[in-house]
Order: structure tokens, then C-alpha cells, then sequence
């Protein structure tokens, strides 16, 4: 299971999910992401403790693999989202939210 809600994610530890991102300007215009333009997600416990997930990449779809959640404790984290552009003016695409990593029963580690 994956669920986004106001930008609040929550998924069963160990499962799969593919987020695709809306990006708009300023002035809410669509904005194309480029092919030289770095997007990271980056999870933590809170916004300043260790990092237990980053996932970079250059197009507007996040892929969040079983490994990518697989150890991690069951519980509520934060994520926040970046957008590099090539000459380096960065963006907080989405800013801190909760990313909740759900308990399952066919856990087998």
C-alpha cells in the first residue's frame, strides 16, 4: 500500500511505489523538469538526524524500491524534495512533510 495525502506519504515497509511530480514556477506555471536538472528526496527521523533514505533523479518520476524501505523501523519520518538546476539554483520543491513507513504482516525479515 501507497498513499499520498497533502503531500503526507505513507507506505507498508518493504513495498514498492512511483511518484510522479507536478512541478509549477512561481507564478504556478507548468515547469518541465530538464534533463540536466537533479531532483532528491531525502528522509530522516527529523529534519535534522541522520539521513535513512535519499533518492536522486533527473525526471519527474520517483521510484521507491522494496530495498529503499525494507530495514527501516516502522514509524513516522520527515521528507523534504529538491530541485538543482544546472547552474545550481536550488529549489525546495516540497517542503517538510511526514513520510510514514507502515507495518506489514508478511514481513519476513
Amino acid at each position: 500500500m501507497f498513499r499520498i495525502f497533502s503531500n503526507n506519504i505513507s507506505i507498508i515497509r518493504g513495498d514498492s511505489a512511483t511518484i510522479t511530480l507536478s512541478v509549477t514556477d512561481a507564478e504556478g506555471n507548468p515547469y518541465t523538469i530538464k534533463s540536466t536538472d537533479s531532483i532528491t528526496m531525502m528522509v530522516r527521523k527529523t529534519p535534522t538526524s541522520e539521513v535513512v533514505l535519499t533518492k536522486t533523479f533527473t525526471d519527474a518520476v520517483l521510484n521507491i524500491d522494496p530495498v529503499d524501505t525494507s530495514s527501516l523501523a516502522c514509524g513516522s519520518y520527515v521528507y523534504d524534495v529538491q530541485l538543482v538546476h544546472q547552474d545550481g539554483w536550488t529549489d525546495t520543491i516540497i517542503p517538510v512533510h511526514q513520510f510514514n513507513v507502515l507495518q506489514e504482516v508478511t514481513y519476513d525479515g
